[in-house]
């Protein structure tokens, strides 16, 4: 993805979501982190904490 598009995607998921229920950048802690390749390591962009199923469906549209 581009920087444009991941700051899309956050922007628009913290729209949605208060502040605690998104993680991002140093709030992501190494167990968010996934070594799939192991010559190029994963990193999750961003960590939604969903409370409710409205939640759920808002990230999802």
């Amino acid at each position: 993805m581009s920087i444009t598009t991941d700051t899309a995607i956050i922007s628009q998921l913290k729209e949605i979501l208060k502040g605690d229920q998104i993680l991002t950048g140093d709030a992501l802690d190494s167990r968010y982190h996934h070594i799939w390749r192991m010559d190029e390591p994963l990193k999750a962009l961003a960590v939604v904490l969903p409370r409710t199923t409205q939640d759920v469906s808002e990230i999802l549209k």
